[in-house]
C-alpha cells in the first residue's frame, strides 16, 4: 500500500502517475525488481493448476455433485459451481503458503537511503517468518 510506504518514510510522498511509479522503482530498486518474486509466482501457479484439474472430477464423483442429464440448467450449473469451487479452495488450501511468500516478498523494498531488502529469496521468507512467529 503505497499510504504506508510513505508512513514508513520508504516514499517521501504519493506517486502522481503509473510512469512515476515504474520509474522510481526502476531507479531505487533495479530493473529486476519489476520480477521480484516471479519464481515463486510460477512455483505456486502450476500446482494450483494441476490440483484444480485434477480434483474436478474427484469432487464430481461425489453423489450430490454427479452431473445428470434430468437436473435443470440451474441445478447443473450450481453442481459445476459447487464442485469447482470445492477443487480451488482445496488447492488453494495446499499452495497458500507459496501465495504468503509470494506477497511478502513482492511487498520487500529496499528502505531509504539504499536500505536493506528483509527477505533474500523464498526460503528466507519461510526461515525468518517461522523464527518470529512459530508453526501455529
Amino acid at each position: 500500500n503505497e499510504d504506508e510506504l510513505v508512513k514508513k518514510g520508504t516514499l517521501e510522498r504519493p506517486f502522481k502517475s503509473i510512469v512515476e511509479c515504474a520509474g522510481w522503482i526502476s531507479k531505487n530498486e533495479g530493473f529486476a525488481a519489476f520480477w521480484k518474486s516471479n519464481f515463486t509466482n510460477c512455483l505456486r501457479y502450476f500446482p494450483t493448476q494441476a490440483l484444480n484439474f485434477s480434483l474436478l472430477p474427484q469432487y464430481k464423483k461425489i453423489e450430490l455433485l454427479k452431473p445428470n442429464k434430468e437436473d435443470s440448467f440451474g441445478k447443473s450449473m450450481a453442481k459445476n459451481i459447487t464442485s469447482g469451487g470445492l477443487s480451488g479452495g482445496t488447492s488453494l488450501c495446499v499452495v497458500y503458503s507459496l501465495d504468503y511468500a509470494r506477497t511478502r516478498l513482492a511487498a520487500d523494498l529496499k528502505g531509504k537511503g539504499g536500505g536493506e531488502r528483509e527477505f533474500t529469496g523464498l526460503v528466507d521468507v519461510y526461515k525468518k517468518t517461522y523464527a518470529a512467529e512459530g508453526f501455529k
